[in-house]
């Protein structure tokens, strides 16, 4: 960083991935995807929400948002699937989302 440039660096924060950038925690039963609030609250309980904090707790970085979108499957087809909304995939991938529902109460 130049010491004279004093304007922050804008970030908008995906997180992508399974269970564990999900944040999911057995003991939990459920998965703590995190997010930023129109507060400018960061929540959740996943390591993506930790670099989020840190992103947002640098002098040099504006955090604008962040949307942990992580799904916990262990299938890199099903989450290739629902990234590229390919839906005929998705469709046979059925029992997938159906568990995913189930977790997600």
């Amino acid at each position: 960083m130049q010491e004279n440039n004093n304007k922050k660096i804008k970030i908008n924060y995906v997180a992508l991935g399974e269970a564990f950038a999900s944040g999911y925690n057995s003991k939990l039963g459920f998965s703590t995807n995190g997010y930023l609030d129109t507060n400018n609250e960061i929540h959740g309980l996943c390591y993506p929400t930790v670099i989020a904090n840190l992103i947002k707790n640098n002098q040099d970085f504006m955090l604008e948002s962040f949307y942990n979108l992580a799904v916990p499957t262990n299938s890199l087809r099903f989450l290739e699937a629902l990234y590229t909304n390919d839906k005929k995939a998705l469709k046979k991938m059925n029992n997938i989302i159906d568990l995913i529902q189930a977790i997600d109460w």
